[in-house]
């Protein structure tokens, strides 16, 4: 059977919430939910394996680093082979690798199957990005990845709350519960998988844009492994914000119980309900107006976000500080991921989600632990005014790169 794209000449070309959109979305969530999930439990999963927290910087960036040193491979299957299929073997390969993390009684087995579950992460994600840019309609680029991305915002949601609340003893029996639950949600994104539609393989005109024949690699803009130069400037401001980002999902349970809090899992879903408003209309702006009348809101509530979850006195404190980090996040990220895809050519949209993803990865990694050593020397505190700092340095780097410009819609 051929999956190859399909055109839009029977359907509307403006059609935004077809049945392989809906797919895609839901899959993106299942598989965001054994990321957010696991990375919320794992410091606490280090201490109850080696007896310390000093290993949990190593573990979380394993899954980070693997994820990143395969981006620019996923997005050259994501190119050639089809998204489909990468999603399909990757889903099976998280599946497996959530399941291995039950029975990991070492902390070298825990940091295989870390490597293992952000290998399968990275190729499902590209791909699905891949994907999700063939159906999208053109004019509703923005809006359409960011309700794409709700999938990343449901999983935020419920993920850190569910799994906090299946270890909330921490015994050996709970975790491994957990990570079973991942495995079986992974299973079902494999289901969805397989339920999409002819979409993700190269040569055909993209669905959801009716775009002409995919051009030769001769007439295509120079590229280094796939990489054009139109998404350098966005990764790096996308790198800069997610570098935050780290240090509150790998660190913010040991903060809370530090501080007597309990399960922060609150924090998480005010967080995530906080960026759905902006995912349903922050999109639809910037498609008609540009994109700085919606990042630079963003950068100055990530600022005060983060500042005020470094001098939180109470869990209610804590949980407010979900909201702005949340509508600033919500607002960003999807339009830092149409500014990848949007400067870049049509053919190499798998390579151009890879390298947002490539900024993603590599920040939780570098984040996770520049955070762990900080959190060492400085205190939780120090961590989250540092985060700050990164968001600024990020607006003053999209002000002098990004600003004023609309994305180039690539057809």
């Amino acid at each position: 059977m051929d999956f190859e794209d399909v055109s839009v000449t029977t359907r509307s070309p403006n059609r935004l919430w077809t049945r392989d959109f809906v797919l895609l979305l839901l899959g993106l969530s299942c598989i965001s939910f054994t990321n957010y999930g696991a990375t919320t439990v794992m410091a606490f999963y280090v201490a109850k394996i080696s007896g310390s927290l000093a290993y949990s910087g190593l573990v979380g960036g394993a899954f980070s680093i693997a994820s990143l040193v395969l981006r620019p491979v996923s997005g050259l299957a994501a190119n050639r082979i089809g998204a489909r299929w990468i999603m399909v073997a990757s889903t099976l390969l998280c599946m497996a690798a959530c399941a291995m993390h039950a029975v990991a009684g070492a902390i070298a087995l825990l940091v295989v199957c870390r490597v293992l579950h952000g290998a399968g992460y990275s190729f499902y994600t590209t791909a699905g990005s891949t994907a999700v840019a063939n159906v999208v309609p053109l004019a509703r680029r923005s809006e359409g990845l960011g309700y794409y991305m709700l999938g990343n915002v449901i999983a935020m949601a419920i993920g850190p709350a569910i799994t906090l609340a299946i270890v909330g003893d921490h015994t050996m029996a709970e975790f491994q519960t957990c990570f079973l639950i991942s495995a079986a949600v992974c299973l079902l994104a494999f289901s969805m998988t397989l339920g999409l539609g002819r979409i993700g393989r190269p040569g055909g005109a993209g669905q959801g844009t009716g775009a002409a024949p995919m051009r030769a690699k001769s007439e295509l803009p120079r590229a280094f492994m796939g990489f054009e130069a139109g998404v350098l400037w966005p990764c790096c401001v996308g790198f800069l914000m997610l570098v935050s980002y780290s240090a509150l999902a790998l660190y913010l349970a040991p903060y809370g119980r530090d501080y007597g809090w309990g399960n922060v899992g609150a924090f998480f879903g005010v967080y995530a309900a906080s960026m759905l408003l902006p995912r349903v209309l922050a999109g639809r702006i910037a498609d008609h107006h540009g994109a700085d009348i919606v990042m630079f809101p963003s950068f100055l509530l990530a600022m005060v976000g983060y500042v005020l979850v470094a001098f939180a006195r109470t869990p209610w404190m804590l949980c407010a500080a979900g909201v702005p980090l949340g509508i600033a996040m919500g607002t960003a990220m999807p339009q830092i991921t149409t500014f990848c895809i949007s400067r870049c050519s049509r053919e190499r949209r798998g390579t151009a989600a890879a390298a947002y993803y490539v900024a993603l990865d590599g920040a939780l990694a570098f984040g996770m632990i520049l955070a762990g050593r900080v959190v060492d020397a400085f205190g939780y505190r120090a961590a989250y005014l540092i985060c700050a700092g990164s968001v600024a340095a990020a607006l003053l780097l999209y002000t002098f790169t990004l600003s004023g410009t609309r994305s180039r819609r690539s057809c």
